[in-house]
Formats: structure tokens, sequence, C-alpha cells
């Protein structure tokens, strides 16, 4: 685990009286999509030292967040966060599958990446990349902004893309990494070539021209009408409140009768 970090997670369970159970660096470095002047983006989940705090008529806050030099930091509580898992939240299905920094709970990492693969809705996640998708076409369609910010976007787009085709193709949750996506997407090997250009550029943070960005959007946007049409294919989740229950109990060391 980078040294820094660490220091950093531990002086945030210190001044807020936590315990993290899970952290990890979401964002390029798990896309495998970073560059040179990439941030570290760690996200974590916390439960309250002390349990008598949420049992207490001023709730704590339920989200910590701060910047540290090159860091974006952002915490959930565990009780915020499974109310999302409840709704098969993509924002943490991310951050479980990223990379996780060494001190997050190995139990409880195991527990949580079981039950997104047995219970989470692939419907709700391909909703959401396809939305996705088509919400970061439609900004460069509209945006006359620089081409650094163009090609950010189109790789937004792209990523999204290959999530939504992984989904639909494979009927499983998609890996983050999109060196893996394109190995494992069955597409036309043109587009995937294109992709790995744009992939590989923005990972030496060079940015193509405005025109290059909106061709590479030519190629694939046709697909997500078909695409939107398959959606229903996907297998909705199950309900997963009990098993979320016993892991809060578990984090909180409660058991099911009260101690």
């Amino acid at each position: 685990m980078n040294e820094k970090a660490g220091s950093l997670l531990k002086s945030i369970e210190k001044e807020n009286e936590i315990v993290i159970v899970m952290a990890a660096e979401t964002g390029s470095h798990s896309f495998d999509l970073e560059s040179p002047e990439s941030d570290r983006d760690i996200r974590f989940l916390f439960v309250r030292a002390n349990i008598r705090e949420y049992l207490s008529i001023e709730l704590q806050p339920d989200v910590i967040s701060l910047w540290k030099s090159d860091y974006e930091i952002e915490g959930w509580d565990i009780f915020k966060a499974f109310r999302l898992i409840l709704k098969s939240n993509p924002n943490l299905f991310e951050w479980f599958h990223s990379r996780t920094y060494e001190g997050s709970n190995e139990v409880f990492m195991a527990e949580m990446k079981s039950l997104m693969a047995s219970h989470y809705s692939l419907r709700n996640l391909g909703q959401h990349y396809y939305h996705m998708c088509v919400s970061n076409l439609n900004q460069l369609s509209k945006n006359s902004g620089s081409d650094k910010k163009g090609h950010k976007t189109m790789v937004q787009a792209a990523r999204c893309y290959l999530m939504l085709s992984f989904l639909l193709q494979k009927q499983a949750l998609p890996p983050l990494a999109v060196s893996q996506l394109l190995k494992e997407v069955n597409m036309d090997w043109k587009l995937s070539s294109v992709f790995e250009g744009l992939f590989q550029a923005k990972r030496s943070d060079v940015y193509f021209s405005k025109e290059k960005i909106l061709k590479i959007g030519s190629l694939f946007e046709g697909e997500l009408i078909s695409a939107k049409n398959l959606l229903i294919t996907l297998p909705e989740g199950t309900d997963m409140e009990d098993r979320l229950n016993k892991t809060i109990w578990e984090c909180l060391d409660i058991g099911q009768g009260g101690k």
C-alpha cells in the first residue's frame, strides 16, 4: 500500500473515531487509464467506533470528505452505503471492485463481492452505463470546450459502452480495467483498435482534436439503439437485505439477538 495513503486513512480513523472496513483507489487508476497527471481518488466505508453514536438523538455525519495534496478522499458510513447497495448502486459496485488498500477487512470484502455477484441487478447497472454513455456523447455534440475535456469525455463514453457491452454479452458483472474489457468484449476489430488508441493517448496525456473525437463517437453511437432494446434481457437483482443486515451486525460486533 502507498505509505502516504495508508497514513492518511489512519489519521482519518483517529480524528473521526471510526473504523474503516474497506478502502479502495477508484477512478482512472482502477480503470487502467491513469496518466502522470492523474489525481488519486480514495473511497472508503466506515463504522463508528462507539456504537452508541448510532443510538443517539443527534445523528453523526454519514459522509467524510477531504482533499489532501493530490488525494481526493471520500468515505461513507456503512448504513448509507448499504441502503444504496440494496438498489444495486453502480458507484459502490466500482468501489468494491477497485484496487483495495491493505487494512481493508478481507472477510468483509469477500462477503460483499459474493453478495454483489449473486444479488446485484445487472439491469440497473446496464441502464446506468447506457445513460452515462449517451450523456457523455450528448455533451460532446454540444460542447465547444478544450480538446482535453473532449477527449476525457469520449474516454468515459467508450468505457461505459464497453461496460454495457460486457453486461449484455456475458450477463455477468464486468471488470473495471478497459484493457481487460477490450479483450473480453466481442466487437468490431476497427472499433476495438480505435478505443485502444483513445485510451493509450489518455494515459500519455495526449488529446485528440474535437473533429477526431466526434468521428470516434459516430462509430458506435448507432449501436446504442439496439443496446437499449436489449437492456430488458438483463436479470434484475434479488433481495439482499437480510445478508446486509447480518454483515452490519458483524461489523458492529452485535449478535442477531443483541448483546
